[in-house]
């Protein structure tokens, strides 16, 4: 959950700075964009964070867990699990219970319950993550004017800070043999 918290913070920056580069954005642009962001960052914590940590994990879940990943167990785990719970069971049924406890043991006794809650998925996320700050890292430590500029103006939309000019155009005006003409503001001399 972490991990996809990152990627969707460095995501909303990396967006939000290349609009705010390329369109030069004004005060309003910019103050929707840290509203977008901001929205997208709450979700992504609500979503990938709060939520599931609030879910509780009990014994029925986490049967059905090992039944969706060896789905051969035919509903053995969950039923043992619930009778478990509830050993009064009528007085023929018992040898039926323990028939289904010893047969889902045995079956279950050589499954590797660590494919179960495999880490690869949260591997691949952690990774994913750690590329995605290694490449915005490396942006700025070799951009870093770029990204104060950024900084400034996205998390501080209101502030009159302006990217600097790309292009800076000075006009020489010439005579008709293309000698310079001299220029003082207001009047060319020739």
């Amino acid at each position: 959950g972490a991990s996809r918290i990152v990627l969707a913070l460095l995501g909303a920056l990396v967006v939000a700075f290349l609009l705010d580069w390329t369109a030069r954005l004004e005060v309003p642009g910019r103050v929707v964009l840290l509203a977008a962001a901001a929205g997208l960052w709450g979700y992504a914590l609500l979503r990938f964070l709060i939520s599931p940590l609030r879910v509780p994990m009990g014994d029925d879940e986490l049967a059905m867990l090992v039944e969706r990943r060896y789905p051969g167990l035919r509903d053995r785990l969950i039923s043992t699990v619930q009778f478990a719970r509830t050993p009064d069971v009528a007085p023929l049924s018992r040898d039926m219970v323990r028939q289904l406890t010893s047969d889902t043991l045995a079956e279950a006794a050589p499954l590797e319950f660590g494919e179960v809650a495999s880490a690869r998925q949260p591997v691949r996320w952690a990774l994913a993550a750690l590329a995605a700050l290694a490449v915005t890292g490396a942006y700025t430590f070799r951009f870093p004017a770029n990204a104060a500029v950024f900084a400034r103006r996205f998390f501080a939309p209101l502030s009159a800070v302006e990217w600097p000019r790309r292009t800076q155009l000075t006009l020489v005006a010439c005579d008709k043999d293309g000698h310079p003409l001299a220029f003082d503001g207001n009047r060319v001399s020739v």
